[in-house]
């Protein structure tokens, strides 16, 4: 298989590293891309001209121009603690990034394989 790099890091669909569904701040599942979801959400609102994302911890939202996205923002830290946090939100919105004006699909997450023969 012969992949592209060049292709891959200036797509719009961020196929950097692909989103996860769940939002894990440490264990084995634990977030792999060098931004944060707020960061990337922040980012990719800049680049579309829209205004910064509107976090709302008591209902669970964020609003992304001019849309509303839910999310449980309670994570549990390294210390089995639990906490409130935006980057729940923020992954909802990137998973749902075609949703808003202007937005495309995000490569989702996922395992390559290959048969063995």
């Amino acid at each position: 298989t012969t992949v592209d790099l060049e292709s891959r890091f200036h797509s719009p669909h961020r196929a950097t590293c692909g989103l996860a569904q769940t939002f894990y701040s440490h264990s084995y599942a634990q977030w792999r891309d060098n931004k944060l979801p707020t960061e990337i959400l922040a980012e990719y609102c800049k680049n579309k001209n829209l205004p910064a994302p509107v976090y709302t911890q008591i209902d669970n939202t964020v609003k992304v121009g001019g849309k509303e996205f839910y999310a449980d923002t309670t994570i549990v830290d390294e210390t089995e603690t639990t906490k409130k946090s935006n980057e729940p939100l923020a992954l909802a919105a990137l998973n749902q990034w075609e949703e808003v004006e202007g937005g495309t699909i995000l490569v989702p997450e996922h395992v390559e394989i290959r048969k063995l023969l």
